[in-house]
């Protein structure tokens, strides 16, 4: 049976796993891990066997992390914030025949 851990567990091991490897380790699995995503979304654009959940799921477990790490969460969301308003924008633009 799957159990969805709490917001406070995942901080807490995302912490844990920081302190016991390291803030470069972790780093360089961020780096590792968007890697292998973007060869499993190269493989699911080609019809190929993929593994596309697994590796966007280790991309979000590396994200929180990287939020520990790095943080400026309030810059985090402004930056986040930024660009889906900027994708509406497009979006709409593109609708109304106006780029």
């Amino acid at each position: 049976m799957f159990v969805e851990e709490t917001p406070m567990q995942n901080k807490t091991i995302y912490n844990e796993s920081i302190r016991v490897f390291g803030a470069a380790f972790q780093i360089e699995k961020m780096i590792e891990e968007c890697a292998e995503l973007i060869k499993a979304l190269q493989n699911y654009k080609q019809n190929r066997p993929n593994n596309v959940a697994e590796e966007v799921a280790d991309v979000e477990i590396m994200c929180s992390k990287m939020r520990l790490l790095f943080p400026g969460v309030k810059e985090i969301k402004k930056k986040k914030i930024e660009r889906l308003e900027k994708l509406i924008y497009l979006k709409s633009s593109e609708d109304s025949g106006c780029y």
